[in-house]
């Protein structure tokens, strides 16, 4: 029966060691790349964030100092480059990533946030335009491993810069969601694939060495 049991431990950890690493932490930016505003609007730059792995994202509860292990979840970063006849960088533009703070992305599911806001100027012509270049990464955390990996956070991000267009016009309006896939560099070790065969009989060879071990202590007893 001891020995059924251990047959039985040790395929379940040879199983659970095998999704841990086909777990992927894949996700993609949608936003809309050409927007029309109205001159001296607060505009706020809509994007949706989505799951596209097989992993749960987990943000930090809080964003504060220090590594993001200690934090307890990952932490998402960005950045901006503006072109164009006007400045948006110049107009108040803002991130704001707090709202990230303790949300949950599972497999499959979206979440819609706001990459950031500016004041559309007065003292441009209409018609004239600026872009924004944005990205999006994610600092992702032990989650991964179950441990603190010592190539984080430095090769488990990624950043995807789409470019966004505004125009000034008479009203509002904005084009579809285009998505930015970003593909996650896998941070688990390289292992060299064992043949099915070899993989069963050193999982009963590892068995009948633990019922071997088991029975030589019960002996002494």
């Amino acid at each position: 029966m001891r020995f059924r049991l251990l047959v039985l431990l040790a395929v379940a950890l040879a199983l659970g060691q095998r999704a841990k690493a086909d777990a992927s932490y894949d996700y993609s930016l949608g936003v809309s790349l050409q927007n029309t505003v109205v001159p001296g609007s607060l505009v706020s730059i809509n994007a949706v964030l989505q799951n596209t792995g097989t992993a749960i994202i987990v943000f930090a509860p809080s964003f504060t100092s220090g590594t993001p292990s200690a934090q307890g979840g990952s932490l998402p970063f960005g950045g901006a480059g503006t072109g164009g006849q006007w400045n948006i960088l110049g107009d108040g533009f803002t991130f704001n990533f707090g709202q990230f703070a303790g949300v949950t992305v599972a497999p499959g599911q979206a979440f819609d946030f706001a990459f950031g806001t500016f004041q559309a100027p007065t003292n441009q012509a209409m018609g004239t335009s600026a872009t924004l270049e944005i990205n999006l990464g994610i600092d992702f955390t032990d989650t991964i491993t179950g441990n603190l990996d010592p190539v984080c956070p430095g090769a488990c991000t990624f950043e995807n810069s789409p470019t966004l267009d505004f125009t000034l016009g008479n009203k509002t309006s904005s084009s579809n969601i285009t998505y930015f896939q970003a593909a996650v560099p896998p941070i688990v070790p390289v292992v060299v694939q064992v043949p099915e065969p070899a993989s069963w009989e050193l999982l009963g060879f590892t068995a009948v060495a633990m019922a071997g071990c088991l029975r030589r202590l019960r002996r002494r007893v």
